[in-house]
């Protein structure tokens, strides 16, 4: 979900979609990278704000996207993360 635009959605019939947003995707991704980060591990949530970052720059929330970034600290984590998984 957080790599597709908003306009994806739009171009999909009522009932075509399997998963059809009742509320807009940056209220359900918040409300998904909420959850990582209560019951996540520290990997999982590196994911889920990098994931949120992207979603929030795909959609031209290039602010956001950078503000999240820095209040996260990922940046200066990063180069300790396992990319093998």
């Amino acid at each position: 979900m957080y790599y597709k635009n908003d306009s994806l959605y739009a171009k999909f019939p009522a009932g075509g979609e399997i998963y059809l947003l009742t509320k807009p995707s940056q209220e359900v991704i918040s409300q998904l990278v909420d959850l990582v980060n209560f019951k996540g591990t520290s990997k999982m949530k590196v994911k889920a704000a990098l994931c949120q970052a992207y979603h929030h720059g795909l959609h031209g929330r290039f602010h956001e996207g950078r503000d999240l970034l820095l209040k996260t600290h990922v940046g200066e984590s990063i180069h300790l993360q396992d990319i093998g998984s």
